[in-house]
């Protein structure tokens, strides 16, 4: 769902989404619509900020170690976040210096969102940044207490011709 509702802004900017996960996913205890809209803005947030043309990556997998969870990583291939950005940007209606040379669209509001969304669902969402080589994040899901297992493709790669299977591990 969230990468059917990204459609629009892949298709204008020429991006390329490629999607990877584990074919054995355990279910996550969620609110599937705010997670896909969760979900939705860092993909949208990639494209704005990724390189030219875009390579988004969605990942999903299970998490090692003792955390029960699925994080599904969103990475793009853009400039980064400047490291006095990065303390903020979690914050309401905070916009990046580069985002504001740039004249990106944006109202600011869209991380803090993700971020509360995942505190109410009792997950979390964690950022990796790479000075000219782009930004990763993750959103921290906690599994089902069933443990079933979750379908969905197990990688693809699309385009802006074509999306294929919009279906996500979640």
């Amino acid at each position: 769902d969230a990468l059917r509702g990204a459609d629009p802004v892949v298709r204008e900017h020429h991006a390329t989404i490629e999607r990877r996960g584990a074919a054995d996913l355990p279910a996550v205890l969620v609110d599937p619509a705010a997670v896909s809209r969760s979900l939705q803005n860092l993909i949208v947030n990639a494209l704005k900020y990724g390189g030219a043309p875009p390579l988004v990556v969605v990942e999903a997998r299970r998490a090692e170690g003792a955390r029960r969870e699925v994080s599904v990583t969103i990475s793009d291939n853009g400039a980064g976040i400047a490291a006095r950005d990065l303390p903020h940007i979690f914050e309401p209606f905070y916009r990046g210096g580069d985002a504001m040379a740039r004249q990106i669209h944006g109202s600011g509001l869209g991380l803090s969102l993700v971020k509360r969304i995942m505190d109410q669902l009792g997950g979390r969402i964690t950022v990796r940044t790479d000075a000219g080589k782009g930004s990763a994040f993750t959103l921290h899901l906690p599994l089902s207490p069933e443990g079933a297992l979750a379908s969905g493709p197990t990688e693809q790669t699309a385009s802006a011709t074509g999306l294929g299977d919009p279906r996500v591990p979640a």
